[in-house]
């Protein structure tokens, strides 16, 4: 596989309970790729292998060619994966602006703050942090704690707090979830900009106007298994997609 992110027959194993089950696909550099199934489907795990916040039981997880599976956590930030959390994960006593500069922080991590350079540093990341803000719709909510936002403008907190790491791969985790329709076009809307800046893009979502209307490709997982894959159209005409989600993809469009 030559895409820019590689899964062969990706596996992992809770005791007997296999939640994924020999995945294998490419993500190519640019793409919107949907990941979607029923709940248990194992799609998080998938997220969470990708990211190393679990390790693997079995296979393989490239970026571009590197071992991305060989490479801690924290250290998978430096080369390019960024992701967001089913549940927003966000410092709620801390400004919308403030908890956007924290995605910053492989580079926040070696500035010293005692110095002239480090300052206009951390000055030109709070500059850029509001540009990410604004990005997503939250520039008039810069200095707003975050606890206090509405679910909805949290999620897209955690969209532009990503983005300061300037990934090469995005991953989201049910972006769209409790969000009315209005709000979700203006993430699909966010969304569809980021290949243009160099961002692959990973989601999964439950809402399937949301991601039939959104992605390239789509990658369908059920017990762990890839049970179908293709772009939009093929895969709501897949029979074996039509049977998991007992018809209601061609129900919603």
């Amino acid at each position: 596989m030559t895409g820019l992110l590689d899964l062969s027959d990706v596996s992992r194993s809770f005791g007997s309970l296999k939640a994924v089950d020999g995945v294998t696909t490419s993500i190519a550099a640019g793409e919107i790729r949907g990941l979607i199934g029923p709940n248990g489907a194992g799609k998080t795990t998938v997220v969470n292998l990708i990211s190393g916040f679990i390790p693997l039981t079995g296979g393989m997880i490239e970026l571009d060619g590197l071992r991305l599976d060989r490479i801690p956590a924290h250290a998978r930030v430096h080369h390019g994966i960024g992701r967001t959390f089913q549940t927003p994960q966000l410092c709620p006593t801390m400004s919308v602006l403030d908890n956007v500069v924290v995605g910053a922080h492989k580079r926040l991590a070696t500035a010293r703050f005692r110095n002239l350079r480090a300052r206009s540093s951390l000055s030109s990341l709070r500059s850029e942090a509001a540009n990410r803000a604004k990005q997503v719709g939250l520039g008039d909510l810069l200095h707003a704690h975050a606890g206090g936002l509405s679910y909805g403008h949290m999620r897209l907190l955690e969209i532009a707090r990503a983005l300061m790491g300037s990934p090469r791969l995005l991953l989201l985790d049910e972006p769209v979830a409790g969000m009315n329709e209005v709000e979700s076009d203006e993430v699909a809307t966010i969304v569809r900009e980021l290949p243009q800046a160099g961002t692959t893009v990973l989601v999964i979502e439950h809402d399937m106007p949301f991601v039939m209307g959104l992605c390239d490709r789509i990658t369908v997982l059920d017990h762990g298994d890839v049970i179908a894959e293709g772009t939009p159209a093929e895969v709501q005409a897949d029979p074996r997609v039509e049977e998991v989600y007992l018809g209601t993809l061609g129900d919603e469009g």
